[in-house]
């Protein structure tokens, strides 16, 4: 997900004529940051509810949300490249 918006973002800058290139980021680092987001969302979340300041709850939620999209994004990365070698294994003719 996060690589076709990069794709997508930098097909259009292409066609306004600008070059520009979107870092990609390692499977390491998503599951870093996945960490991080759930741990802290975790936490804005537990201070919000006891304190009872939804704001800060609202932001640990928002936190969980983005540690989940990460989850799921580099499990999705992972199917695809379990795809790409079953494929490049029968074409092989293994």
């Amino acid at each position: 997900m996060i690589n076709e918006s990069a794709e997508y973002f930098e097909s259009i800058a292409k066609q306004l004529g600008l070059t520009i290139r979107i870092p990609r980021s390692s499977r390491r680092m998503k599951k870093i940051s996945a960490l991080t987001n759930g741990v802290v969302g975790m936490g804005c979340l537990t201070v919000g509810v006891l304190s009872r300041k939804m704001p800060m709850a609202i932001v640990g939620i928002l936190g969980m949300a983005g540690a989940a999209l990460l989850i799921l994004d580099d499990a999705g990365q992972e199917e695809q490249d379990d795809e790409k070698y079953s494929h490049g294994l029968r074409k092989g003719g293994g």
